[in-house]
């Protein structure tokens, strides 16, 4: 079932879980994988997404991962859902 990276696969599977989704999960979905190899890719996601300056990082929360907005751009979020309301 395997058509992406490691990469690319665990950033599915934290994007799409509504709470947090821990590391076993993700290393007993993805072939290979163990929880030690998650948190390197954990790691390397994050590295990227601060290299291209990206409004989110995956974080480590409730046992699990789960993407967050970085603090600089929480208040325009907050805004635009504020205003809908």
């Amino acid at each position: 079932m395997e058509h992406g990276t490691p990469h690319a696969i665990v950033e599915a599977l934290i994007l799409a879980s509504p709470e947090p989704i821990e590391s076993k999960r993700i290393a007993e979905a993805v072939e290979g994988m163990t929880v030690a190899k998650v948190a390197a890719v954990v790691g390397d996601l994050n590295e990227k997404y601060y290299q291209v300056a990206s409004a989110f990082r995956i974080r480590e929360i409730a046992g699990g991962y789960q993407f967050h907005i970085m603090p600089e751009y929480t208040g325009y979020v907050e805004e635009l859902f504020t205003r809908r309301r």
